[in-house]
């Protein structure tokens, strides 16, 4: 009778250990999940980037990006910037340039030879009126910003044909 109790002792014990090891290699993987992305960088030193204020930063980032990529609510309360995150925003945003950091609304209505930029913003708050859907942005947004990205703002000039 002995035998027949360490037999069911020792059998007991391994399904002990397995069910330990799965528990154990389960809550491994998901902490693994869990991780977060280490951030590289802040929205501070991006709006220095595009030599915008944290404010019109933030206006961009909660008028053009894509709630499904980027939510604007989770992104407000986060204290840095990820990797993927910085990716998508200059892949959105453009790469800004020593010569255009972002774009005015003087210069995107004003004409390539006009040096002094003289520029009409009724034309260009009319045209955003009629073919908003053509330039993918709304009067409404068009009216809360004074810059737009260097990418926006040259597909909006090219558009408009300035």
């Amino acid at each position: 009778m002995e035998k027949k109790t360490n037999k069911n002792l020792n059998m007991a014990l391994g399904w002990l250990i397995t069910i330990i090891l799965i528990v154990t290699l389960w809550l491994a993987a998901q902490t693994q999940k869990l991780k977060k992305e280490p951030y590289v960088t802040t929205r501070k030193t991006l709006s220095k980037l595009y030599e915008v204020d944290l404010k019109t930063f933030n206006k961009w980032i909660q008028i053009f990006s894509d709630p499904a990529i980027l939510s604007f609510d989770t992104f407000s309360k986060q204290r840095g910037i990820t990797q993927q995150q910085k990716d998508y925003l200059l892949a959105l945003f453009g790469s800004p340039t020593q010569d255009k950091t972002k774009y005015s609304k003087a210069q995107i209505v004003a004409f390539e030879d006009d040096e002094l930029h003289h520029a009409e913003y009724r034309t260009g708050r009319e045209s955003i009126k009629k073919f908003f859907k053509k330039y993918n942005i709304t009067p409404e947004m068009y009216a809360q910003l004074n810059f737009f990205p260097p990418r926006i703002g040259r597909e909006l000039k090219r558009q408009m044909g300035c």
